[in-house]
């Protein structure tokens, strides 16, 4: 017969390990992520810490295959023995949605416990500075080199003549920095008081969701009494 062959020769080949290779071999299947990437142009009104949706898009889609004998797929018991059925569902959700956060440096500052602790001045080899808006005194030790340079430095200007002093503007007063800190304190109050009363007039309309970013909005601003207020009502909203 014409099979003995090519089985003959297969075997003869698994035998001296010619089909190792070929055996080893495998249906590879790599499977690379999707990267879908989308922009609205348009311009929303959102509250602080609200969510806008700016749009999006659903797709769905169903598929159903059989396949079967013709007479025995239609036995009553036996008959699923001769028919290969398929179904398959795909689902997808893509939205665009959008959600402010104001960020106030006071208030950041507030939270971090981060207070003015003034510049510094080199003494003792270390070098003190204060960056920024005196978030902190960030020192730097100074090497060997360094402190030879600032002793040559010092020697130096020791024999030089005094240079012309240059006029240093003069700083606000404590008592326009107290008034200053009255006067954002007390805007901070008219505006807490502001969101409170929007986020009363949301809640009587029955829109639960827009009072407690209101009532959010003043918790940040609202102190004392006004705060628990605020608490109370956010409070009783979640318990909804």
């Amino acid at each position: 017969m014409k099979i003995s062959p090519l089985v003959l020769v297969a075997a003869i080949a698994a035998g001296l390990g010619w089909g190792d290779s070929v055996w080893a071999q495998g249906n590879t299947s790599v499977q690379l992520p999707q990267f879908n990437f989308n922009t609205v142009n348009t311009t929303v009104t959102a509250p602080d810490g609200g969510t806008v949706l700016l749009g999006g898009v659903k797709r769905a889609s169903s598929g159903r295959v059989e396949r079967g004998v013709p007479v025995l797929g239609k036995l009553p018991i036996a008959g699923r023995l001769f028919n290969n059925r398929g179904i398959g569902q795909d689902y997808s959700t893509g939205m665009t949605t959008v959600t402010p956060r104001i960020i106030i440096l006071e208030e950041e500052e507030a939270k971090l416990g981060l207070g003015n602790f003034g510049s510094g001045a080199p003494t003792g080899g270390v070098l003190g500075a204060t960056f920024g808006r005196d978030y902190g005194q960030p020192r730097f030790e100074l090497s060997a080199d360094d402190v030879r340079a600032l002793e040559l430095s010092q020697h130096v200007s020791q024999n030089a003549p005094p240079p012309a002093q240059a006029e240093v503007p003069a700083g606000p007063s404590p008592e326009e920095i107290r008034a200053r800190n009255e006067r954002a304190a007390e805007q901070r109050t008219s505006e807490a008081y502001q969101f409170f009363e929007k986020g009363q007039a949301a809640e009587a309309a029955g829109k639960a969701n827009v009072a407690k970013i209101y009532y959010n909005m003043a918790a940040r601003r609202a102190t004392a009494e006004l705060k628990e207020a605020v608490d109370a009502r956010l409070a009783a909203l979640n318990q909804q």
